[in-house]
């Protein structure tokens, strides 16, 4: 178990140097406590953050943290010491139930284990029940089938963990191993019962905090909710280790629409952990979330190239170069993946993309299933096999795959988004506006989902409710121009002329006439130049109308028959003045002969 820092350094952790010195030798023994429990990802991800802290003098503080040593045991005695070994290698072998019979069964004898022992033999009670559940699984076809399939070993578990709780028996580990068997159960919430999943895990956190795994999965159960809990996003009271906590929050905002949140604990972490390839991948998160794919991609080309062999994100970078239509670039990728490693999930996702962004869909769906089937906490390749359902029109499987994405992630945006048009594909807008909904309320700043939610209210004949999405959509910088286009259809369709002209305007003085796609800068064109033609402004009537010439279809027509209107009405105009001036020269004519009149009179 980690040691803890004695209190006389307070004044020491001023300083730059000595909270890396102190983050260092704490991840040392992380490292070490998480690679003698088996977890091997919180182990790896420990050892990757340790090589992230820039090199410090040999000498620096080696007096306060001497060098740690990786032994096993903890100071048990040697008949539990030489077990526990023997279960580790079990573990290690993929042998999970005779690793767990090694420290025996009976209620009585499990109790009187070291902490150490105890949470060995749970961690492989549970994984020998995920491996049966898997087995289960595989026999089966049916989806609904599938999903009722669970660890047969849950009950067993939570009654040992819960009896040692109550005890006050567990230690951090032990309280990790109680929260994912409770949020396995489905406990998450408070409201079901005190002691659930979310309780424990934050008590895990407390008591050890260089767990990352229990870190994942508080946030998995934190996502579960519809707003994150407060006692999750706040100050942890009693965590012994602050970046953890902050390196918790980044991974929490990336499903969130706090971009700029996420961005300060990026660059704030990064003052301590300067070399740390998991902060420039969550970089690299922050400006795709942000849709600022340019950054984005050279972020993760960055990371790509420093470490070719790390898959962990690159199917992040996948997701960038899919939006980025570089299918060369993603050829590359997935070429490197494959020759990397191609049975990991993040291979078969970057193969997904590839296939994907080829338009080879039925591909694409076989390796995104098998990303599933290697982990089934990819959670992310439902989200991307309902896409692809939907891109072969399969809408009901691609509602069951995107509803299997809000299971694991009730915020991923994107499932909800789908949802969406899988619904207004099938022309039921009831629906899809149910789930635009939910869409642009996670994602409120996001052009596209309030552009689908106005869309949806189009369609419906709620024009008034459309036209105050679209204001929203407009107001946070509608990048695509599609909110303005629609803004002035439904201006024009309500007579309201003067404002339909304004987002006409609007729309090629942002977007560019090159930027506009032909059929919208021709309606855009013929319109102002109508509104022109009869609010009077004869000479903008006659520029848009001019611009409309270059065109060869009924679109040039249109435009010569304004500009001979225009035209017409000039010479009327130029008419009418010249008929008022010859009034007003008579009218003073008259007015003067009348005056020389009685100036010329003769004097009696």
């Amino acid at each position: 178990m980690n040691e803890s820092l004695s209190g006389d350094t307070s004044g020491l952790l001023a300083d730059a140097t000595a909270q890396r010195a102190v983050a260092k030798y704490e991840l040392r023994l992380a490292v070490r406590d998480l690679s003698a429990r088996g977890l091997k990802l919180a182990s790896k991800w420990a050892a990757e953050q340790l090589l992230g802290l820039p090199p410090g003098p040999a000498s620096a503080h080696s007096s306060l943290y001497p060098r740690v040593e990786f032994t096993e045991g903890d100071g048990m005695d040697s008949m539990w010491h030489d077990q526990l070994l023997f279960a580790r290698t079990l573990l290690d072998t993929g042998e999970y139930q005779r690793a767990a019979a090694v420290f025996g069964s009976d209620a009585q004898a499990v109790a009187e284990l070291p902490a150490h022992a105890q949470f060995v033999r749970h961690y492989a009670l549970y994984l020998a029940g995920e491996k049966r559940k898997a087995e289960e699984k595989a026999k089966l076809s049916g989806p609904l089938e599938r999903c009722s399939v669970t660890n047969p070993n849950l009950l067993t578990l939570h009654e040992e963990l819960s009896t040692l709780h109550e005890r006050g028996q567990l230690d951090g580990f032990g309280l990790y191993m109680f929260g994912v068997v409770l949020r396995e159960m489905k406990v998450v919430s408070p409201t079901q019962d005190p002691l659930c999943a979310l309780s424990v895990l934050l008590e895990s956190v407390r008591t050890y905090s260089w767990n990352w795994s229990a870190w994942l999965d508080l946030a998995e159960v934190a996502l579960q909710f519809d707003t994150i809990p407060e006692e999750v996003e706040g100050p942890l009271e009693h965590c012994c280790c602050p970046y953890m906590h902050r390196f918790f929050l980044l991974h929490l905002y990336q499903s969130q629409p706090q971009g700029g949140e996420a961005m300060e604990l990026v660059e704030g972490l990064r003052e301590t952990f300067t070399s740390s390839l998991h902060l420039t991948a969550q970089e690299g998160v922050v400006h795709f979330n942000d849709r600022n794919f340019k950054e984005a991609r050279k972020v993760f080309k960055g990371l790509f190239e420093s470490d070719p062999l790390r898959l962990d994100d690159l199917y992040l970078y996948a997701h960038v170069l899919f939006v980025d239509s570089a299918k060369a670039e993603l050829s590359h990728l997935a070429h490197i993946a494959v020759k990397t490693d191609q049975f990991r999930p993040e291979t078969c996702c970057i193969l997904g993309n590839y296939c994907s962004i080829k338009g080879e869909h039925h591909r694409a769906i076989m390796y995104f299933s098998r990303a599933l089937r290697l982990n089934h906490k990819f959670h992310e390749a439902w989200t991307l096999l309902g896409h692809e359902y939907l891109e072969l029109k399969k809408t009901g499987a691609a509602i069951e795959h995107y509803r299997r994405g809000i299971d694991a992630n009730a915020r991923d945006f994107r499932a909800w988004n789908g949802l969406g048009h899988t619904y207004e594909l099938m022309q039921m807008n009831l629906f899809a506006l149910y789930y635009f909904r939910r869409a642009a309320a996670l994602r409120p700043y996001d052009s596209r989902m309030l552009n689908s939610l106005a869309s949806t209210f189009e369609k419906l004949g709620r024009s008034s409710d459309a036209i105050r999405v679209y204001l929203r959509s407009v107001a946070v910088q509608d990048s695509e121009g599609i909110a303005l286009m629609q803004l002035a259809k439904l201006y024009a369709a309500a007579d309201e002329i003067g404002k339909a002209a304004d987002c006409y305007q609007e729309l090629l003085e942002t977007r560019g006439l090159d930027q506009l796609e032909p059929d919208v800068r021709v309606e855009a064109l013929l319109y102002l130049a109508q509104a022109c033609r009869d609010s009077g402004d004869y000479e903008h009537a006659e520029q848009y109308a001019a611009m409309l010439m270059d065109y060869s279809g009924p679109e040039k027509e249109q435009a010569q028959a304004i500009l001979r209107q225009v035209r017409a009405l000039e010479r009327q105009n130029d008419s009418a003045m010249s008929m008022d001036m010859a009034d007003a020269s008579m009218e003073s004519v008259n007015a003067g002969g009348a005056d020389t009149s009685g100036s010329f009179m003769l004097s009696p």
